[in-house]
């Protein structure tokens, strides 16, 4: 029996001799993910200012892009009111020049400097 138990107090020893040894990987692996965590804090934090800033910038470049759409669209409907305008100014000279010219025919006709219809 003195044997068995040795060779049980033996197999304790070895195994808590690899508790050991694996308790004190983990503790070195933990130290380490604090270190490799505070490391990427470190380099994470101007870049989330970084990121912050230029979302800020898009933020404001859509405003700016915003109006001057807004701008250009009040432009182009000036233009084409005015493109309208022109229009109806073209057909009024065009009747008032056909109604002068339908005025003015016979006085031509008797000038001699044009024909009748």
């Amino acid at each position: 029996m003195t044997t068995e138990l040795l060779l049980i107090y033996i197999v304790l020893v070895v195994l808590l001799g690899a508790l050991v040894a694996l308790l004190v990987l983990v503790q070195r692996s933990l130290s380490d993910l604090g270190t490799m965590l505070r490391e990427l804090q470190r380099d994470l934090t101007p870049v989330a200012y970084e990121l912050r800033k230029i979302s800020e910038n898009m933020a404001s470049a859509t405003e700016s892009l915003k109006t001057g759409l807004e701008k250009t669209n009040r432009m182009t409907d000036a233009l084409g009111n005015i493109g309208d305008d022109l229009e109806t100014g073209r057909r009024v000279i065009k009747g008032g020049v056909s109604v002068l010219s339908e005025i003015a025919k016979p006085w031509l006709a008797k000038l001699g400097v044009m024909r009748p219809d």
